[in-house]
């Protein structure tokens, strides 16, 4: 008899069943595991790797609204910031507006890693021999 031990990436399984359309809560993971096994085979745990965290600490207001004017007004970005009210109020608006669709953006972005989060958090009380492990970040760009 054999003791087994599954480790998963949970960041690369969860694009690999997203792209096939499935969700983690529509498989019976118990039974996935013991598939995996031989009949004399004990499994002891399954460490499910996923990350901790979003890093979004960079993009703070002022970051966002830099990299806006810097990619999309790079004719204005050195009266940017010199002075930005010294830019016509039209690129203003724009800028404004570009700003606020990535801030909305990464509001969704937190959203949809706290629902996976919660998923992911109900997996692990329903298989008892599946630890969700949170350890380091995943990056997100708007």
């Amino acid at each position: 008899m054999k003791k087994v031990v599954i480790l998963i990436d949970g960041q690369n399984q969860f694009y690999s069943l997203k792209n096939l359309g499935i969700q983690e809560r529509e498989v019976n993971w118990g039974g996935f595991f013991r598939s995996l096994l031989s009949e004399s085979d004990e499994l002891i745990r399954t460490y499910w790797f996923r990350p901790q965290r979003i890093l979004d600490t960079y993009f703070s207001y002022e970051n966002i609204k830099n990299q806006v004017v810097y990619k999309q007004f790079k004719n204005y970005y050195s009266d940017f910031r010199e002075d930005e009210t010294r830019l016509p109020e039209p690129i203003r608006n724009s800028i404004d507006e570009h700003v606020a669709s990535v801030e909305n953006w990464i509001k969704e972005e937190r959203a949809k890693f706290s629902q996976i989060e919660y998923n992911y958090d109900q997996i692990s009380l329903e298989f008892d021999d599946i630890e969700i492990v949170k350890t380091g970040i995943v990056k997100v760009n708007p």
